[in-house]
């Protein structure tokens, strides 16, 4: 841009006469980075002898040291008198520069979401039903992410479409649901559909996932996280020369459906496990077999019936890795294997669970599950609970009950849904 091109454009404005408000003005400097912030401002109003007054502060601020620069109105032959820094006049070349970066801005604030066509889609796929909806244009996101530095990795391919969550306030709490992309629920799996086993955990478990056929879930979450990196091929190597474990063969091949809880108010009685369905029990015993030969070279591991346990210095309780009744079974304590082997009650008939299910709806297939006054239990146990941080954000989450998560597929898509109860 010229400083001809600058004027004109300037003057072209003149055309929309005045807006009132200072809604339009912060967001354009919201935009330019809030230049305003970072220098004090001497503001003159008044009728007469304005500009007079601004020159004068200007140079009784340069006579002690401080750098100025001054905005003048009106003026008599170019725009570049208005801008003056140091007592000069702003150059053709720095004014016509700055003219263009605030047009940029300028047309940044004037282009509203109404005009988008990505936004408008996004919203036609949104429930009807809703309080409020959030919208994050997720492509724009990861080009102000990259544009400052940041690597997004994997998930530069993920976002890509535009987001909107619906709001809804219903009877147990506050519900968020949403339309994703496969891509972006296959590399986050709870917001995919969870798998049947989530509601069978031990009824004290305060955490508590669900993925359905866990072999193929991983498989997918490895093609977007390695699609940059050589693909899934190079991990699968890396793997067999680390371990001697080839990737589809002995780990994914034959996993199914999988659970994973945890419970436990203090350290002490912490425990949980880890419980996916095999599909071939031949396959997953020599995985078992593999990787307690690996453990073996840096923890003391036994033999128990269908695995071994391994108890790992440093650890409290002892881990159990064994197979059992088609599933194999990660268990972190004895009390924990002894749970999955006798289960005593169940997740899924707790009044808790209950209103979190229904408070998301029954279409949906539960992911996760996470009780908060348990973990606000369990902080309280350890030296974190005189700290600081967790002072400030515990009573924000004593006013939490339960965080449920859980989808429903639909073609290519996931419908998504997000909800916390209040007790």
């Amino acid at each position: 841009m010229t400083l001809a091109e600058a004027e004109r454009y300037l003057l072209g404005l003149e055309l929309f006469g005045m807006r009132f408000g200072l809604d339009r003005m912060r967001r354009l400097m919201t935009v330019l980075g809030s230049p305003q912030e970072r220098y004090g401002t001497v503001h003159v109003v008044g009728t007469n002898g304005k500009s007079s007054t601004v020159r004068m502060i200007a140079a009784i601020l340069r006579r002690h040291g401080l750098r100025t620069g001054a905005y003048l109105s009106p003026h008599l032959v170019s725009f570049t008198e208005r801008v003056r820094i140091d007592d000069e006049d702003s150059t053709p070349e720095r004014f016509a520069a700055a003219v263009a970066r605030a047009r940029r801005a300028a047309e940044k604030v004037n282009h509203t979401l109404e005009d988008d066509d990505r936004y408008q889609k996004a919203l036609s796929d949104a429930a009807s039903d809703r309080l409020g909806f959030l919208y994050l244009d997720l492509r724009g996101f990861a080009k102000q992410l990259q544009g400052s530095g940041a690597s997004l990795g994997p998930f530069a391919d993920v976002l890509k479409d535009p987001l909107v969550a619906t709001v809804k306030v219903k009877e147990q709490g506050v519900l968020l649901e949403s339309k994703l992309p496969k891509s972006f629920s296959s590399a986050i799996p709870f917001l995919d559909e969870g798998g049947k086993s989530i509601g069978e955990v031990p009824a004290q478990s305060w955490l508590a996932l669900s993925v359905p056929n866990l072999g193929d879930t991983l498989q997918q979450a490895l093609s977007v996280f390695t699609a940059k990196a050589g693909g899934a091929g190079a991990i699968t190597k890396q793997l067999e020369a680390a371990t001697g474990l080839d990737l589809e063969k002995d780990v994914l091949s034959w996993m199914g459906d999988a659970s994973l809880w945890v419970s436990g108010t203090s350290v002490p009685t912490l425990n949980g496990a880890l419980v996916v369905e095999t599909k071939d029990e031949a396959a997953s015993k020599r995985f078992i077999d593999k990787v307690a030969a690996l453990v073996s070279k840096s923890a003391h591991v036994t033999r128990r019936p269908g695995g071994y346990k391994v108890v790992v210095s440093g650890l409290p309780q002892p881990l159990q890795l064994f197979q059992s009744e088609g599933k194999v079974v990660l268990a972190y304590s004895d009390v924990a294997a002894w749970q999955v082997l006798h289960p005593q009650g169940r997740l899924g008939d707790t009044q808790e669970y209950r209103d979190a299910v229904e408070m998301l709806g029954g279409d949906y297939r539960l992911s996760l599950y996470v009780s908060f006054p348990e973990i606000i239990d369990l902080v309280d146990t350890t030296g974190a609970r005189d700290d600081e941080t967790w002072l400030k954000i515990k009573p924000y989450l004593e006013r939490l009950g339960v965080l449920v998560a859980g989808g429903k597929r639909e073609g290519d898509e996931v419908r998504s849904a997000l909800g916390g109860t209040v007790p």
